[in-house]
């Protein structure tokens, strides 16, 4: 039997590309932090890093997805996309921030985001 063999040019819908917690915006002024796995063109948010066991809290579509600075709290940025609500997270560096926006940028262009972190 052949193995498949990935390259550079193809995009996976089910390969995990990023993980690792962002803290995410709630209503009014209230931030929680989440464990963030970027699976394919998919943003999904968990309680915590055992994605095994733990609920799956919410998943954001991030095709066509405009990626924002938000300015009201350090190393957070924004997730814009049109007919949905504004989607602000926030990483714990600016390292981290910059690694997430890549990546989502990537992956909203339909393109492997150029490596691969995953954290913990």
């Amino acid at each position: 039997m052949e193995q498949e063999t990935k390259n550079a040019d193809t995009f996976y819908f089910d390969e995990i590309y990023k993980t690792g917690y962002l803290t995410k915006k709630r209503f009014g002024n209230k931030w929680i932090k989440r464990y963030f796995v970027l699976k394919g063109n998919q943003l999904l948010y968990y309680n915590n890093h055992n994605t095994e066991n733990s609920l799956l809290k919410g998943t954001v579509n991030c095709n066509e997805v405009d990626i924002q600075d938000y300015p009201l709290r350090d190393n957070s940025f924004l997730i814009k996309k049109e007919g949905c609500k504004d989607f602000p997270l926030c990483a714990a560096s600016l390292v981290e921030k910059e690694d997430w926006i890549d990546a989502l940028k990537a992956v909203s262009q339909n393109q492997p985001p150029k490596t691969i972190k995953k954290e913990h």
